[in-house]
């Protein structure tokens, strides 16, 4: 499961979970591809997260995948246990006149990222 939440300019990576068995196999991949095409096709500039500092596997993972380690930001400054991390997707980018939108993507059995719609009751892009 993977979920990207839309707040002003900056998309932020809620979620990224894949079960023990998964790991290292690929579908992890699979939704940061799901996750990332869907911040390009609505224009984001980046894609931040964070992640905890014990999560060696997810900051390895991230970094694979050409995130770079950026100051902790919004509820994240002053954690020592946080590590923050950006993706740059675009030079063409525009801002989001959102408030908040949550986009989820869960995998299929045969390992493939199938993308659900926004929760109802949220915002949706402007």
């Amino acid at each position: 499961m993977a979920s990207l939440v839309v707040s002003g300019e900056h998309p932020e990576l809620k979620r990224l979970f894949v079960s023990e068995d998964a790991r290292g196999v690929g579908p992890a991949g699979n939704l940061l591809d799901a996750v990332e095409k869907h911040a390009r096709d609505a224009s984001a500039r980046v894609i931040q997260l964070e992640t905890g500092n014990l999560s060696d596997a997810a900051i390895a993972l991230y970094e694979k995948r050409g995130y770079r380690h950026i100051p902790r930001f919004g509820g994240y400054v002053g954690s020592q246990s946080s590590v923050c991390m950006e993706l740059k997707l675009s030079p063409r980018a525009r801002r989001f006149g959102v408030t908040a939108v949550v986009r989820t993507a869960a995998l299929t059995p045969n390992g493939r990222a199938r993308h659900t719609r926004p929760r109802r009751g949220l915002a949706t892009r402007q």
